[in-house]
């Protein structure tokens, strides 16, 4: 509760920019997706991501990890901890499914 008050004014910065730019945005935690049918949108917005992250570092030590990662249709895409399926529906994935 404490990260989403102090990062409330991020949020809504990115919320915008990914508005403005046709960009699904979504925050679990400290995990943020951005979702988009077109690849070039969502490497934009990544770029001016960094670029609002830059303008926290120095107020809160924000920092990209090296988890960064852009998937497109016939690879697992896994968000936080759900899987996407190439229909758009969530799913537990195979190995959970036969567990």
């Amino acid at each position: 509760m404490i990260s989403n008050i102090l990062m409330y004014s991020f949020d809504e910065i990115v919320e915008e920019m990914c508005n403005l730019l046709g960009v699904q945005y979504t925050k679990c935690a400290d995990d943020l997706t951005f979702s988009c049918n077109d690849y070039d949108m969502l490497k934009k917005s990544l770029h001016q991501v960094k670029g609002i992250v830059g303008n926290y570092n120095i107020i809160y030590n924000l920092t990209i990890n090296n988890k960064t990662t852009i998937v497109g249709k016939g690879r697992s895409r896994r968000v936080t901890g759900v899987i996407i399926t190439n229909e758009g529906n969530p799913s537990v994935g195979r190995y959970t499914r036969k567990k």
